[in-house]
């Protein structure tokens, strides 16, 4: 088992002969409007082809830094990988791109589907601002602005997913918050770790995304994990800089945790 951090909530697996992306974002400044932050630890788009290229697409909800559509856009037209998240996001990649006829799975929280012969994926779902219905009313106000391309692609539920292959299970959390942590075993916890964001209505500073320190309250009260990876901490939406070593301060008799560099792939050794 290998997993690659790409920035931001961009990480693959590699997992009984398979590569599942979750939430890949490669695109930059100019691929959107002045509104657009892009990730910027991304690997330019010839070298994630050559050294990620996936045979699956995880999108954990409608958000811009997790559903690019210019990034789905390349990867449809280049490697046709099977596409999997909510009715919304798989409803939102066959209106707009369905000339390239992507190959898309409809996900639900408490059922499994099949990756492929050799892996499953299971949906959970997580708790985050600006998702369900509020999410869909407010991504329909975007909907046909050419100013808000991508700004926010669709509502609906905010997922996080379990990918089984083997007997290994690998959770991705998606941009839940503690409460959205479920109470699961499982062999690796990739889970998505930051500070606050500013509200857009109200322009005040939110914690719509796990903390360091709910992470260890998740790990010392119902999520068993063999070891964990925290991502997304160096994203620039966030306010105020995140250290992912403060779930290890808190938790020091907790699972190893794992710092994935950039862009590269690492043998998680359990």
């Amino acid at each position: 088992m290998e997993l690659a951090w790409h920035g931001g909530p961009s990480v693959s697996l590699r997992l009984e002969g398979q590569v599942v992306v979750v939430d890949p974002s490669l695109s930059g400044p100019g691929d959107y409007g002045d509104w657009f932050m892009p990730n910027r630890n991304a690997p330019d788009p010839d070298t994630y082809l050559r050294e990620f290229r996936p045979d699956a697409v995880l999108i954990t909800h409608g958000h811009f830094d997790h559903f690019d559509l210019e990034t789905v856009r390349l990867l449809a037209r280049t490697c046709r990988p099977l596409f999997g998240g909510s009715s919304d996001v798989v409803a939102t990649i066959g209106r707009h791109f369905a000339e390239l006829e992507p190959r898309a799975l409809p996900l639900e929280p408490g059922r499994t589907e099949p990756l492929s012969r050799s892996l499953t994926v299971g949906a959970l779902e997580g708790i985050h601002w600006l998702t369900g219905e509020e999410g869909r009313r407010v991504a329909a106000r975007f909907e046909g602005r050419p100013d808000r391309w991508g700004v926010m692609p669709c509502g609906g539920p905010m997922l996080s997913f379990v990918v089984r292959g083997g007997e290994h299970q690998i959770y991705f959390s998606g941009d839940t918050e503690l409460e959205g942590i479920p109470s699961l075993t499982v062999t690796v916890a990739v889970i998505n770790v930051g500070g606050p964001v500013r509200d857009p209505v109200t322009k005040q500073p939110v914690q719509c995304i796990a903390s360091p320190g709910d992470v260890a309250r998740a790990l010392s009260e119902r999520l068993a994990a063999r070891v964990v990876v925290p991502i997304h901490y160096d994203h620039p939406v966030f306010l105020e800089r995140v250290d992912p070593g403060d779930i290890e301060a808190l938790l020091p008799e907790g699972p190893p945790v794992l710092r994935l560099p950039f862009n590269r792939w690492v043998k998680v050794e359990l």
